[in-house]
């Protein structure tokens, strides 16, 4: 029964590295940040939110690196696939002793939202902090998974 079970989760983390292995790379950087890896280009957090149709596309992945990244204006990412929204940073201890956050930060000003819905499939959302947001939510979505 383990040897069926480790067999159907090495297949599992196969079909989701082969779903990305053809992805849009993006680096988010911040102005209190690292600086972007070699030879990437990086762009912050304000430019792909500006165009979601051009950037939250099928098959993406958000490197969100180190510092705060300001979200300015809501973001509805919806009818994509395989998204994934990371955060590149280091976690540490928070406000309180039991809490443990992200040194990857979005803070929602003038309490903007991010929202996922309508039909999308695998986004991943992991180690970035949200700070501020009056909503961050998913719905009609399937195989979501934020941690």
């Amino acid at each position: 029964k383990t040897e069926g079970i480790m067999i159907l989760l090495l297949t599992l983390a196969c079909v989701w590295t082969w779903s990305f292995s053809e992805a849009n790379v993006y680096y988010v950087s911040s102005p209190d940040g690292v600086s972007c890896p070699n030879n990437t280009s990086c762009n912050n957090l304000s430019f792909y939110t500006s165009e979601p149709t051009v950037y939250f596309t099928n098959d993406t992945i958000f490197n969100f690196l180190e510092g705060t990244h300001n979200l300015e204006h809501s973001l509805v990412i919806s009818g994509v696939s395989n998204v994934m929204l990371v955060g590149r940073g280091t976690l540490e201890q928070g406000f309180h002793e039991t809490f443990i956050q992200s040194t990857v930060v979005v803070t929602c000003l003038k309490g903007n939202n991010i929202i996922f819905n309508m039909q999308s499939n695998n986004i991943l959302v992991s180690f970035i902090t949200f700070m501020n947001c009056s909503n961050l939510s998913k719905f009609d979505s399937q195989n979501d998974n934020i941690q």
